[in-house]
């Protein structure tokens, strides 16, 4: 089967090849092949702006938490929650791995949004998976 390519990952998503290229460029991976993870890491990312994150946002986000991003797709089991609050003028994400860890933080932080990453991973490995159906499916035909 032929794999996926950026021009593939760019329509799905709706934007641009340049778009998806950026994006690989904050991972750190623009002058490689494009493997799984670096197409899972682009849908999460287009999942984010899906949610009314900018797209700038997103992937400084994502590229803040990439190790995150690998946790959970290493093993669905996995579970990690970026959260966002303001304190003092100041406002930060931080990440919780597990469900005491984020009631923890979610009771010491004042009003924080939560993203659930291990869910966006998760949506973003079925997309991947379409996209390889729908590849096989053109290639075949």
């Amino acid at each position: 089967m032929k794999p996926l390519s950026q021009v593939d990952l760019a329509n799905a998503l709706g934007v641009s090849k340049l778009t998806v290229s950026r994006v690989l460029k904050v991972f750190g991976r623009e002058n490689h092949h494009l493997t799984d993870r670096d197409a899972i890491q682009c849908l999460a990312v287009g999942k984010i702006v899906s949610l009314g994150i900018s797209h700038a946002a997103a992937c400084r986000l994502l590229g803040e938490f990439s190790a995150e991003i690998l946790y959970v797709h290493g093993k669905p089991d996995n579970q990690c929650w970026l959260i966002f609050t303001e304190r003092e003028n100041k406002s930060f994400w931080v990440s919780a791995l597990t469900p005491r860890h984020l009631a923890g933080l979610i009771d010491a932080l004042n009003l924080p949004v939560v993203l659930s990453l291990h869910e966006i991973v998760a949506d973003a490995q079925v997309r991947l998976n379409q996209l390889k159906l729908q590849k096989f499916d053109q290639v075949a035909a």
